[in-house]
């Protein structure tokens, strides 16, 4: 078996994006860090390669510039951030195309020893549902599952001395959970998933009406801004038609776009450089695909603001 372990930001050309910042720590560093330490363990049971550095470029140029096709499995590593420092935990996203989530709920299981898992549906094993830019390309157009792993906050201070003081048993479980996932021996051989084994829950399968969750958000039951769209999107609604509906109980406008006068790519730089946000729909421009997603729905050119970014580093 093949498997690439993608470590999240970093160096691409001549740009360099450092990923989330906190805590003394910078993302693009540590996801090289973990990331290799995922594969030294790894090693035992399969063939993996590392790519250091952000894959923004996968996105945004025409046709492909890395060929993913010749691996059975590939793992982004991210960590995650939030304005607020209470915010913490781990979690990891597949696409809503792939069908089997053995490896990430055994990832997950062994994650559990040391972060609180993040989730919020009626399987409670830290595995989230998106349809990130990068994974969602290399399932879509390359046919290979994927997932993206954000093992921690950056941003907390009790997750990152889990994280400094035991890295290395993090990794190894890691690497444990993807062998598991797969059942692959020490030797590198590998055992077909059987079909039996436990599926994701279908994203449209028992799902409740608009207004229905809208009402639950007033209640507070699905958290607050960033933190509400990543769980109402995970669990498969559409976070904008669920705040128009909040909105409108409200007999408040919608919401759908921003209200806020549009800003330089040097502003929202900034904005990303000092974690707020200006768009009344987030606490925070995000990292990674969060990032791309939200810059372009506020309609700004993630390319031009990540080139302003770089600049403050």
């Amino acid at each position: 078996m093949k498997i690439m372990i993608l470590c999240g930001h970093g160096k691409d050309g001549s740009s360099y994006d450092p990923g989330a910042i906190g805590c003394g720590y910078k993302e693009a560093e540590e996801t090289i860090k973990y990331g290799n330490l995922i594969a030294k363990y790894l090693r035992q049971y399969a063939s993996v390669d590392v790519y250091e550095g952000n894959m923004y470029h996968y996105l945004f140029e025409t046709g492909h510039t890395y060929d993913f096709t010749k691996y059975d499995y590939v793992l982004e590593c991210h960590m995650n951030a939030a304005a607020n420092a209470s915010g913490h935990g781990t979690e990891i996203f597949v696409t809503t195309h792939e069908k089997e989530i053995t490896v990430e709920q055994a990832i997950m299981k062994r994650l559990s020893k040391y972060f609180t898992l993040r989730d919020n549906d009626a399987v409670f094993d830290g595995v989230k549902r998106y349809n990130w830019g990068v994974i969602n390309a290399i399932k879509t157009q390359d046919k290979v599952s994927s997932a993206l792993l954000e093992l921690c906050f950056i941003t907390n201070q009790a997750d990152m001395t889990i994280y400094a003081n035991s890295l290395e048993a993090i990794c190894k479980d890691i690497a444990e959970g993807i062998a598991e996932g797969f059942q692959l021996s020490a030797s590198g051989s590998t055992v077909k998933v059987p079909s039996n084994a436990p599926v994701a829950k279908p994203v449209t399968s028992d799902k409740k009406s608009i207004e229905t969750i809208a009402r639950e958000v007033m209640n507070g039951a699905w958290g607050n801004g960033s933190d509400r769209a990543n769980r109402l999107t995970a669990a498969g609604y559409d976070y904008q038609a669920v705040q128009a509906k909040v909105n409108e109980l409200y007999g408040m406008p919608s919401a759908s776009k921003p209200v806020s006068t549009k800003k330089s790519n040097a502003q929202i730089a900034l904005e990303i450089y000092n974690g707020t946000c200006s768009d009344p729909r987030w606490s925070d421009w995000g990292n990674g695909g969060t990032r791309v997603s939200r810059l372009q729905q506020a309609g700004y050119d993630p390319v031009a603001v990540q080139a302003e970014v770089n600049k403050l580093f």
